[in-house]
């Protein structure tokens, strides 16, 4: 059940290329095996595009089984670097959180990046959805084996996604990760202000945690660090 069509042209001397991909992957086919997807519709995808190598327009339709749907459009400059910007909308399926294992809600992807001198760099990578507003970047240097990385998130709705009695206020959270031929070290900091946990105050709290794991990965090393304001418990609590 598995079908692909692709039709391409690529003019040098005019610097103009076309594509176009379609793609199918009927339920149980290889795609499908490969991603671990088991559902009741196919995987699917499209491509389209027309233009100078400069400004490529590309037109990106994607439909996993019962996981997921994908339209978006993307921007290729194929002399310089080459380089990409991409918007998208991602829109869960009923399969979305049981194969995931995160919150439902269409998700707004805008993102850069470009390759040069044996590296690849995602200038910016925003996510916006229902929950929350997270960026990132990062830089994966082939050459050097290097891969750094770091994210920014913004609550703006975490409520719908908590059990009852937790009442939220702004939560904010850092990430930073460097993967080297000496080991992986990541570091992150989360935040919150004005929570009510069970008609209990959290006017603030905040956690630092780090990780350290030597090549291989086979051992590692964390640190965590807490302080917490909850000035409604009996005798209050600052730790």
């Amino acid at each position: 059940g598995d079908h692909v069509e692709l039709d391409g042209r690529l003019g040098l001397r005019a610097r103009r290329a076309a594509l176009r991909l379609l793609l199918r992957d009927a339920p149980g086919g290889l795609l499908h095996a490969a991603l671990g997807v088991n559902g009741t519709g196919g995987i699917a995808l499209r491509l389209d595009g027309e233009g100078p190598f400069q400004d490529w327009p590309v037109t990106i339709a994607a439909e996993i089984s019962d996981a997921a749907t994908l339209d978006g459009n993307a921007t290729l400059d194929l002399d310089g670097g080459p380089r990409l910007a991409l918007q998208a909308d991602l829109v869960p399926g009923p399969a979305w959180t049981a194969a995931t294992g995160l919150p439902d809600g269409e998700v707004r992807i805008d993102g850069q990046g470009f390759w040069g001198d044996d590296a690849l760099h995602v200038t910016r990578l925003d996510l916006h959805s229902q929950a929350a507003d997270i960026s990132g970047n990062a830089t994966w240097d082939f050459a050097a084996d290097v891969l750094e990385a770091g994210l920014q998130a913004r609550s703006v709705d975490l409520a719908r996604h908590l059990p009852a009695g937790i009442e939220t206020g702004p939560a904010e959270a850092s990430a930073l990760l460097r993967l080297d031929p000496s080991g992986l070290r990541a570091s992150a900091r989360i935040a919150l202000r004005d929570w009510r946990l069970h008609g209990h105050d959290l006017p603030s709290a905040a956690a630092d945690v780090a990780l350290d794991m030597p090549p291989g990965l086979d051992r590692w090393q964390a640190r965590a660090d807490i302080k917490a304001s909850t000035p409604t418990l009996p005798g209050g609590l600052d730790a």
